[in-house]
């Protein structure tokens, strides 16, 4: 698995396969901090998401 803090330039190198693998796992951490009551990291785990499906998704996120 590859790091959540890599730049949003190396997910666009990623083939389709690998950024679904990606996400999933990057998910399931932001769900996992949460239960912990890590909601610092859940809240960086959920933006780094957000910036990744914004770039190679061009989703914005939805107002909340």
């Amino acid at each position: 698995r590859l790091d959540p803090d890599l730049l949003p330039e190396v997910y666009e190198a990623m083939s389709e396969k690998q950024v679904a693998r990606e996400i999933k796992a990057l998910e399931k951490q932001m769900l996992d901090h949460a239960r912990n009551l890590e909601f610092e990291k859940a809240a960086k785990a959920r933006d780094r998401l957000a910036e990744i499906r914004k770039r190679l998704f061009g989703i914005e996120p939805a107002a909340g």
